[in-house]
């Protein structure tokens, strides 16, 4: 074992190589394991974590909410808009309306315009989804 590491970092390595002398199959690094290296990086480099313990710098990153799944690839899921107020459709407002829609393979549209005009609106959204 490297004496040179310090006994933490050397703590960590000897997890890591325990837990994959033992595992029966590949599979993902185990939830403590994965922890105890990010808890790390406030004292080492992640280059220096990774390069000991074998490690994917991307095992270092904070887990990303996972994104909905859909039903079947190229399929987009459907949430209708609400129906609005009749006072809404009918009473133009003074301030800026914005809109932001955004597809499942992540292309995003922003649309700012001064009055509500919800057939505009339908028309546009359901384009964009559709494309």
């Amino acid at each position: 074992m490297n004496t040179s590491l310090p006994p933490n970092l050397r703590k960590l390595k000897a997890q890591f190589d325990s837990w994959r002398r033992t595992r029966e199959k590949k599979g993902p690094i185990p939830t403590h394991l994965r922890k105890a290296a990010i808890a790390l990086l406030d004292e080492h480099a992640a280059t220096t974590i990774c390069r000991v313990c074998r490690l994917h710098p991307r095992t270092l990153q904070e887990p990303i909410e996972s994104a909905p799944v859909h039903n079947a690839p190229g399929r987009l899921d459907f949430f209708p808009l609400p129906a609005l107020p009749q006072t809404l459709a009918t009473t133009p407002t003074r301030s800026d309306c914005q809109l932001l829609l955004e597809r499942p393979d992540g292309a995003r549209l922003t649309i700012t315009f001064p009055a509500l005009d919800p057939n505009a609106l339908s028309t546009l959204c359901s384009n964009f989804l559709r494309s």
